[in-house]
């Protein structure tokens, strides 16, 4: 009788553990990789920048497109950031540090109005040293979903 009550306990237990485990994946988003490219291209001035991009689909059916700008120097990289932001949009948040992103120099969340507004868009911005990190998705909380991802799939 008690072997059978220990047996009825651990399986509850099991059960219940599963439960939350299933209960916390289906809450969360987890990305895929659905195609990713690299390539060089010729920046505004003229110097040469490599760029290397991601698509990613959450399990949810959530988009984000992912670019990386690769500068010959910080300070190349930095001015590049300026001219971005003198752009059309609104910036939401710009932090210097952020004491979350131990290795971003510059974090930015800027929306992007259009006429039409299934093209809107928001875009995270990330400095690091020479390095310009782009994620764009349809809403802010789409984006900041995307950042916060435990699960990215890159297969």
């Amino acid at each position: 009788m008690i072997k059978t009550r220990r047996k009825v306990f651990w399986l509850i237990a099991l059960l219940g553990l599963g439960g939350v485990i299933i209960y916390f994946l289906a809450t969360q988003h987890i990305f895929r990789a659905v195609s990713w490219d690299g390539h060089d291209e010729t920046d505004v001035d003229g110097s040469r920048i490599g760029v290397g991009s991601t698509d990613w689909k959450s399990t949810d059916g959530v988009w984000v497109f992912e670019v990386s700008r690769y500068y010959s120097s910080p300070e190349n990289a930095r001015n590049a950031l300026e001219k971005i932001l003198e752009n059309h949009g609104t910036i939401i948040e710009r932090k210097k540090k952020p004491k979350a992103f131990s290795d971003v120099d510059e974090r930015i969340i800027k929306s992007f109005t259009n006429a039409n507004p299934e093209k809107n868009a928001v875009t995270l911005i990330k400095l690091r040293n020479n390095e310009i990190y782009f994620g764009k998705a349809a809403s802010l909380e789409a984006v900041l979903a995307f950042e916060r991802a435990w699960l990215k799939l890159e297969w």
